[in-house]
């Protein structure tokens, strides 16, 4: 069912809290870190 309140969201922007690091491709991942002795399997 959709209200009022639902229709008058629908194509309207959504306010985000993104990290600026994650935005900008600054983040840090698990699968980013290298450790001693890692092989690659191709």
């Amino acid at each position: 069912m959709i209200t009022a309140a639902t229709s008058q969201r629908i194509g309207q922007p959504v306010r985000r809290k993104e990290d600026l690091r994650l935005i900008t491709g600054k983040g840090r991942f698990s699968d980013d870190v290298n450790w001693p002795k890692d092989t690659l399997i191709k």
